[in-house]
């Protein structure tokens, strides 16, 4: 019998992983191919070495997972591991068995089976914001509003569940310094924290973003292997959830980022992909891939930089040797973008694909001297302009030159993700609007039959 989608069994089921993280539209179709089963005491809901891949999820009660020899564990249904299916390696490792009597759901994970840009182009409106039921500790509330955390497969999210330590930090603290060497990756749980960073030793501090529950910092150093690049500074007492850098790669690197090969660039760019080239402005400068943006990675961190881009399109992040870039496209899918990373970064490219202001601006100058032919009928009336003389420029006018240019080619690029925001800003605007409209003349017809009644 299917599970109606308003009873209370169906607002528990919405709670477990990963069902609390897909759309209510889909979760509607999935309750309708779901039937509650029940197990008394002592029976077992699967045995070890059963092939059956359907996923066992705990709705009430307690059961056992056991071996002949052991008792492994003990899952009660309103805990944080209750959340998850039971003991879903295949072929079963281990007996599950009600201790008490127990209700269940058994799921087809075919029904789970979505890719990630499909459940990004979903309405995510009606997506259950979970509460943590008066439990601040609630590891999983933290975790599941985190967009990073909704691209994990659960068994992933399990062992986060059991690897993060708690730590907390008074007020003032630093936690994070500029040029350390990074040793975890941190998830707020409660409090806030500025992010800022300093350009050199003698410069005066910038603050990048402030920090709030649920978001997360330290993954640049763990990914690039470089020295922190920020301060981060609790601006209020905080509490916070870390994993080592290991258990960070394994667990949410490897699985989180996408990359795309040299050969596979130009198909990238083909479907519109914007490239995004995450180093310092002068080594940008110097060399870069025809088409980039330069975006220096620390710059990221700004919610307005953020806001130039169009999330409608895959960035790709581009560095010298591929290892800033994946920090950047982190930070990407964090902030809810389509990332992916130039494997092996500009240096996994030919070098005929690279270019340097320097080679624009000349070939820019050798067609501004082409000179506009005299018209005959204005022969002999008007003297033509004489060809600039292009030998006595100085070394420092070609640099300011050069520099200028980069700067213009910038602010074009930044104009343009602006139009492309603003474009959207107003589609989802008229959107916003056809959703009021409907809304109210369907208010208005029920008020007109009160009337009338």
């Amino acid at each position: 019998m299917p599970i109606p989608i308003n009873s209370k069994e169906a607002q528990e089921i919405r709670k477990l992983i990963p069902l609390a993280t897909i759309p209510l539209s889909r979760f509607e179709n999935i309750c309708a191919k779901m039937t509650l089963l029940k197990a008394e005491t002592g029976e077992a809901l699967f045995t070890k070495g059963e092939t059956n891949r359907d996923l066992f999820y705990l709705i009430n009660g307690e059961v056992s997972l056991q071996t002949a020899e052991m008792q492994v564990e003990i899952i009660h249904a309103k805990t944080c591991s209750g959340r998850f299916a039971l003991a879903h390696q295949i072929p079963r490792k281990i007996d599950a068995v009600a201790l008490t009597s127990v209700t269940y759901i058994r799921l087809d994970p075919d029904l789970l089976m979505v890719t990630q840009t499909n459940l990004d182009q979903e309405d995510r409106s009606d997506m259950l914001d979970i509460q943590s039921e008066g439990n601040s500790d609630d590891w999983m509330t933290i975790i599941l509003k985190s967009p990073i955390f909704k691209k994990l497969p659960p068994a992933n999210l399990q062992k986060l569940l059991m690897g993060f330590e708690s730590v907390d930090f008074p007020k003032d603290h630093i936690i994070l310094k500029q040029d350390s060497v990074g040793e975890y990756f941190y998830l707020i749980k409660k409090g806030e924290c500025i992010l800022s960073r300093k350009p050199n030793p003698n410069a005066r501090e910038i603050n990048l973003a402030q920090l709030r529950t649920g978001d997360s910092f330290g993954e640049d150093a763990l990914i690039s292997d470089d020295p922190v690049n920020v301060n981060v500074t609790a601006l209020t007492n905080v509490a916070l959830l870390r994993i080592n850098k290991e258990k960070f790669i394994t667990l949410i690197k490897n699985p989180t980022l996408q990359y795309v090969e040299p050969k596979e660039l130009a198909n990238e760019i083909n479907n519109d992909a914007i490239l995004l080239d995450v180093r310092l402005q002068d080594e940008f400068n110097t060399k870069h891939l025809q088409h980039c943006i330069s975006a220096p990675f620390f710059s990221l961190r700004m919610q307005l930089q953020l806001k130039m881009f169009n999330r409608s399109r895959t960035i790709i992040t581009i560095c010298q040797d591929g290892k800033t870039s994946e920090a950047a496209a982190f930070l990407l899918l964090r902030n809810k973008f389509n990332a992916k990373v130039l494997k092996g970064g500009l240096r996994s490219l030919t070098e005929d694909l690279l270019v340097s202001p320097l080679e624009f601006v000349e070939g820019s100058a050798e067609a501004s001297v082409q000179t506009e032919q005299p018209n005959p009928a204005h022969q002999g009336t008007t003297t033509p302009e004489p060809k600039p003389d292009f030998s006595k420029i100085s070394e420092q006018q070609i640099e300011r030159l050069i520099a200028e240019n980069s700067h213009l080619k910038h602010l074009v690029q930044k104009l343009t993700q602006q139009s492309e925001t603003l474009r959207e800003e107003k589609e989802l605007a008229e959107k916003q609007y056809r959703v009021l409209f409907k809304q109210t003349e369907k208010l208005k017809e029920v008020l007109d039959k009160l009337k009338a009644s």
